[in-house]
Parts: C-alpha cells; sequence; structure tokens
C-alpha cells in the first residue's frame, strides 16, 4: 500500500530499477518495465483509472513474469506523471525522457 501522493515516485523508482526508455524504429518513445504479473495487472489498472493511459502487459516467455509496454503519446503521458516533482531519479533513464 503506497500513498497517493508518493505514487509517482514508488512507480517511477521501479522503473528506474528494471524497465527501460527508448525509442521504436519509428521514433517513437516506448517505456517496458519488467515485473510480477500480479503488479503488472494491479499498475494497468492504477494508471488506466488515474491517467486513462492503457498499458499492455505481455507475459514474460519465462512465464514467471509479465513485461508492461505502453509507446507513443501514452509513454509521454506516463513518464510526465512519474517524473512530475521528481528530485531522485536515475539520470540517464531521464535524459532519453528528456
Amino acid at each position: 500500500m503506497v500513498p497517493e501522493n508518493l505514487l509517482n515516485h514508488f512507480i517511477r523508482g521501479y522503473l528506474d530499477g528494471d524497465g527501460c526508455i527508448s525509442f521504436t524504429k519509428n521514433k517513437q518513445l516506448r517505456v517496458g518495465i519488467l515485473t510480477s504479473k500480479l503488479f503488472a495487472t494491479s499498475l494497468k489498472d492504477i494508471m488506466n483509472n488515474k491517467l486513462g493511459v492503457t498499458l499492455g502487459v505481455y507475459e514474460n516467455h519465462l512465464g514467471n513474469s509479465s513485461e508492461i509496454k505502453v509507446s507513443s503519446a501514452p509513454a509521454v503521458i506516463l513518464l510526465n506523471y512519474l517524473y512530475k516533482d521528481a528530485t531522485i531519479f536515475l539520470e540517464r533513464k531521464k535524459k532519453k525522457f528528456d
């Protein structure tokens, strides 16, 4: 249970640890996070309700984890939320977003 005012910081920390910010071949921004199925489903619901962003959840080939993926405009919305009021973050990932 993460307090509402810290939710973006918690998710950003998760992205810094087990996620990536990259660009597709068409130069679209993409965000991916490797996580448990339970956390992926919870995060998908939270982001849909809070931001109106639909995250794709894909089962990992190992079968015991999932990957969250989002690209283009929804990725920008998600990252704007995650970096809002941020003072601590992995700089190399934030630079890709900037």
